[in-house]
């Protein structure tokens, strides 16, 4: 099955940034590897990725285990998704939490987060009903306190990354 992504851009700065975006979606799954990740319609052919720009980064609407929307950057230079901040969530139920130390985020030592695996991640496009791509048994990091203040940083709010593994 291959994964077509139709998008509609007036920016011309972002044609780099959605050419990337567009080549990472657009590999068969086969090539990725991935037999976790599939349209949550069986039926449907194709996705129109919802998006927000903002300082070039792109960020998408995720739902983590049937959460509220979240808004998430995506970073293909990490592996698996992270929350960093909760802002306009009311709760996200996780999958046997555990804690872990993760390193490399930042300068300094290693944060304490919160790991679980097991979890669904969903994006879906309002432009199709709601259907869109799930992730099926992703690993997920919570990072207890805003450590980024990416929200605050961006003037919008941001709950997190996610990583290339959903793609």
């Amino acid at each position: 099955m291959e994964l077509n992504v139709y998008l509609s851009c007036s920016s011309k700065e972002m044609n780099r940034i959605l050419l990337v975006l567009l080549l990472l979606i657009s590999c068969p799954f086969s090539v990725l590897g991935q037999d976790k990740l599939r349209f949550t319609d069986n039926e449907q052919s194709h996705f129109q990725v919802p998006f927000e720009i903002s300082q070039n980064l792109i960020i998408l609407p995720v739902r983590i285990n049937g959460s509220g929307v979240m808004k998430f950057i995506i970073d293909t230079g990490i592996t698996n998704t992270i929350i960093t901040e909760m802002t306009g969530v009311d709760t996200v139920s996780l999958n046997l939490a555990r804690e872990v130390r993760l390193a490399g985020l930042g300068d300094g030592d290693p944060l304490i987060a919160w790991y679980s695996d097991g979890n669904e991640v969903l994006i879906e496009s309002p432009l199709l009903g709601g259907r869109g791509i799930i992730g099926k048994k992703m690993e997920v990091y919570v990072i207890p306190e805003d450590r980024f203040g990416f929200s605050k940083q961006f003037g919008l709010q941001i709950n997190g990354l996610i990583g290339a593994d959903f793609f």
